[in-house]
């Protein structure tokens, strides 16, 4: 008796556990290669984003110190094209 009870119970919790909206969406994410690409991309864009200092110590209007002097010269066989 006891024991028919729990197994109801247990079918009508079955029943009603039903997949989230965002497991729903994930899983028709992954199926979606190009939009993993994407997701990646964006994602490598946030982190470098997040850490740009560590990626360029300098500041956007600083002259790094091997530059420095050697602003808007001619092309020599140093620098082929010139340097900005």
């Amino acid at each position: 008796m006891v024991q028919n009870i729990l197994r109801e119970l247990r079918q009508e919790k079955n029943k009603t556990k039903g997949a989230s909206q965002w497991n729903i969406a994930w899983r028709r994410f992954k199926k979606n290669k190009t939009a993993l690409v994407g997701f990646f991309i964006i994602g490598i864009i946030i982190f470098m984003a997040a850490f740009d200092s560590l990626i360029a110590p300098y500041g956007p209007n600083t002259i790094p110190g091997f530059y420095a002097g050697e602003t808007r010269s001619p092309p020599s066989s140093k620098y082929l094209f010139g340097t900005d």
